[in-house]
C-alpha cells in the first residue's frame, strides 16, 4: 500500500498506477505511467535505504517507512525509471 501511494505522487500531472502482486510472498511491482512520470532523488535514495538527509517530514516519511517495511519482511526495493514511467519492486 505505501508503495502504491508513492507510485501515485510520482505523476504530478496525472497517468496510472498498476500494481502486480504475488500471493503468499512479499513480491509486487508498481508501475506509474504518465507524461513526466518522475521520482525525487530523495524518495529513491530513501527507498534504497539511505538515511533521510533532513529530519522526516510528511512528505518524507512515506518512502522512509516504505523500506523499513520491506527489510521487516528480508525484502528489498528497486526504483527503475524511463521516459513516462517509475516503477517500483520489492522481491
Amino acid at each position: 500500500m505505501n508503495a502504491t501511494l508513492l507510485g501515485s505522487d510520482c505523476l504530478p500531472r496525472g497517468g496510472l498506477v498498476k500494481v502486480d502482486a504475488e500471493s503468499g510472498a512479499p513480491r509486487f511491482r508498481i508501475h506509474a505511467s504518465g507524461t513526466v512520470a518522475r521520482i525525487a532523488e530523495e524518495v529513491e535514495r530513501m527507498l534504497k535505504g539511505a538515511e533521510p538527509s533532513a529530519p522526516l517530514d510528511a512528505r518524507g516519511i512515506q518512502p522512509y517507512l516504505t523500506h523499513r517495511l520491506a527489510r521487516t519482511v528480508h525484502g528489498a526495493l528497486q526504483v527503475k525509471t524511463g521516459e513516462g514511467f517509475v516503477e517500483i519492486t520489492a522481491a
